[in-house]
């Protein structure tokens, strides 16, 4: 038998790409995406980045 796969979610598209251009870990700016840690900064650079991207 089989079992049916969930289809999953992407929260935040190219996460591990992104954290290689910041230089943290990509579980690391997850948790700040996420709200678990703070780092005013890193948020800040990220915002940055996809602003960046978009244009």
């Amino acid at each position: 038998m089989k079992t049916k796969r969930k289809m999953s979610r992407v929260k935040y598209p190219n996460i591990c790409r992104d954290a290689v251009r910041l230089g943290v870990h990509r579980v690391h700016l997850y948790q700040v995406l996420d709200g678990r840690r703070e780092s005013a900064s890193l948020r800040r650079r990220y915002r940055a980045l996809r602003q960046k991207k978009a244009a």
